[in-house]
Formats: structure tokens, C-alpha cells, sequence
């Protein structure tokens, strides 16, 4: 009895024995190794299929994402595709590092990115500033476009935050040169215009304020609540209340209409609420009974 439980023991250990050579050699069979140059073909196709077939952030983006990064871990654009989603929903230490891993791999693609990032996203202009200047210094006699914005703009709105405001209309202005020269006035944002009048308005350069929103009214076809804003308080810092008046009811009309600015995620620079024209026509009213 002794010898028959030993020798069926025995054949269980050879059996598990042969099974596992057997295992081995199917995982060999199928197994191969790939060059430098598939494994970044391999990545890219990953990265292609992240925004074809799933939603940003999802789950299954985010396992063709890790998966992309076993064959190229170097990849800045999937380093960035990891990002994407983190910045969004608030997660700022991971978009930072993510980010950051995209702009050491490839600098001249994703540093000015970065810069749109800190300072939309953060307020964080001085790191805005880093990242706009050695974008620009990366690409000598060239205006860079992060995100389809110029660094220019980008940078006249972070000296308009920090209080600088000559140094902002220095790059408002050097920004509306460059766009009239490629595209036209006619396809100038209206914000470069409102931005401009509002680091005048700051200067308490009401001229040059006003003629800045105008500009901008003219530009646009007086589509725009935020300019008629801007333009009904430089007018009553003129004293000029009965432009002032008609200046806000334009104001209220067009927010009505649809025509204000607002950005996706986070608050736009300066966006105007119906709140802020109610409180702005309350000041009016107190200042004419006043006189």
C-alpha cells in the first residue's frame, strides 16, 4: 500500500512537472521581443487609439496610456495624455509631475503647454512668465501658439495679474501688431482690446482706455457685454454719465444676447456677471442723485 501511494505521488510530480515545461514553452512560442523602433510605433498607435475610442480620463484611456508607456516610456505625448485629465479635475501635484515629465522629454512641444496651465489653470504667473520665456527662446524670430494662444497675449495677461501694467501693454501691443500682420485686425480676440483698456483703465489712462474698448466695439461689431462693461466705468470715472448709462444698457443687452466671455473649467479674466452691471447701474443712479 505504501509503495502504491508512493508511486502515484510520484506520477502527480511529473505530471505537474511535464505541465509546467509544456506552459513554458506555449508562453516562449508566443513570446517576441520588439526593436526601439516598434516599441515607439506600438506607442503611438496607443496614443492613437486614447482619443479615437475613450472618453478622456476614462478607465480604459488611462490602461492604453500605461500601456503605451511599457514600450515607450519616453513618450512626452503620452506623458501629456496623462495630464490632460488630472489638470481638469483639480488633481494639481499629479498634472504638475505629469506635465513636467512631458516638458523635460520634449520642451520645444509641451513647455509653452505648460505655461498656458499655471496660468489659467493655477494664477500662477511667474512660473507662467518661466515657461513663456524659454518657449520664446526656444523658437528665436518665431511666436509660439500653446493651446492656439500666443505667448505674447499670454504673457501681457500675467504682467496684467502681477500689476505691471506698461510692461502688459508693451505685450497687448506687440500682440495686436503681429496678429494685424498675419490675419487682420478683423480677427483680433476681442479680450486682447479688453485687456488692453482695462491695464489703461488701470494707469487711469481713460483715454487710451476708452479707445481701447471702442477699438474693440468697432472690431466686433459691438457684440461684446464685457467691453460696454469696461467702457460704461471709464466713462463714469470721466464723469460722462449719460454715455455711461447707455454704455451699461448696451452691457446688459448683449449679456442677455449670449455675447460675454467665459472659459471652459475655470473662470475667464475679467468675465462679467449680470450682478456686476446691476451694481455698476445701482453706482450710477447714486452718483445723479448726488449731484
Amino acid at each position: 500500500m505504501d509503495r502504491l501511494l508512493t508511486c502515484f505521488l510520484s506520477g502527480i510530480a511529473l505530471l505537474a512537472l511535464l505541465t509546467m515545461t509544456c506552459c513554458n514553452r506555449s508562453i516562449d512560442l508566443y513570446s517576441r521581443s520588439y526593436s526601439t523602433v516598434e516599441q515607439q510605433k506600438l506607442a503611438q498607435q496607443f496614443l492613437a487609439g486614447v482619443g479615437t475610442y475613450y472618453y478622456q480620463g476614462s478607465p480604459q484611456e488611462i490602461f492604453l496610456i500605461k500601456e503605451g508607456l511599457k514600450y515607450n516610456p519616453n513618450s512626452a505625448s503620452l506623458w501629456r495624455e496623462f495630464g490632460a485629465p488630472t489638470i481638469k479635475r483639480g488633481f494639481a501635484r499629479a498634472s504638475y509631475i505629469y506635465y513636467g515629465k512631458a516638458v523635460d522629454l520634449d520642451p520645444l512641444e509641451w513647455q509653452g503647454w505648460r505655461g498656458y496651465l499655471y496660468l489659467y489653470f493655477y494664477r500662477d504667473y511667474q512660473r507662467a512668465l518661466a515657461d513663456f520665456n524659454a518657449t520664446d527662446t526656444l523658437t528665436p524670430n518665431f511666436i509660439d501658439y500653446p493651446q492656439s494662444t500666443s505667448v505674447d497675449f499670454m504673457r501681457g495677461i500675467c504682467y496684467l495679474q502681477l500689476g505691471e501694467y506698461d510692461q502688459a501693454l508693451t505685450f497687448f501691443e506687440q500682440h495686436i501688431e503681429a496678429e494685424i500682420g498675419m490675419v487682420g485686425e478683423a480677427y483680433i480676440d476681442s479680450r486682447v482690446f479688453l485687456f488692453e483698456g482695462i491695464a489703461y483703465f488701470k494707469l487711469d489712462k481713460l483715454d487710451q482706455a476708452i479707445k481701447s474698448f471702442n477699438r474693440g466695439l468697432r472690431v466686433h461689431e459691438e457684440k461684446n457685454a464685457d467691453l460696454w462693461y469696461w467702457l460704461a466705468k471709464s466713462l463714469m470715472k470721466k464723469g460722462q454719465l449719460s454715455l455711461a448709462a447707455t454704455a451699461l444698457e448696451r452691457a446688459e443687452e448683449m449679456y442677455k444676447r449670449g455675447y460675454f466671455h467665459e472659459r471652459s473649467y475655470v473662470e475667464e479674466f475679467y468675465e462679467t456677471y449680470p450682478a456686476m452691471i446691476a451694481n455698476l447701474q445701482e453706482e450710477l443712479v447714486r452718483i445723479e442723485s448726488n449731484k
